[in-house]
């Protein structure tokens, strides 16, 4: 038998969103977004935990985590 690789891929991934390494939540994207796209999907779930702090890096890893460090 002869499978479709196309097939098997997941559509859609969670993706864990930390601030300072812990986590505070975790989002849904497509597989294989943009750092834009889940930089705003992740400034959006933990908005309460960002309360007027500047964050000086951030940090993306692909379909794995986004870590915001402040």
């Amino acid at each position: 038998p002869e499978w479709d690789e196309a097939l098997i891929k997941d559509e859609l991934v969670t993706i864990a969103v930390q601030i300072n390494g812990k986590l505070k939540g975790e989002i849904e994207l497509e597989f294989d977004a943009e750092e834009t796209v889940a930089n705003e999907l992740a400034k959006l779930k933990i908005h309460n935990h960002l309360n007027e702090i500047n964050i000086k890096k951030t940090i993306y890893v692909k379909n794995r985590i986004i870590n915001f460090v402040i």
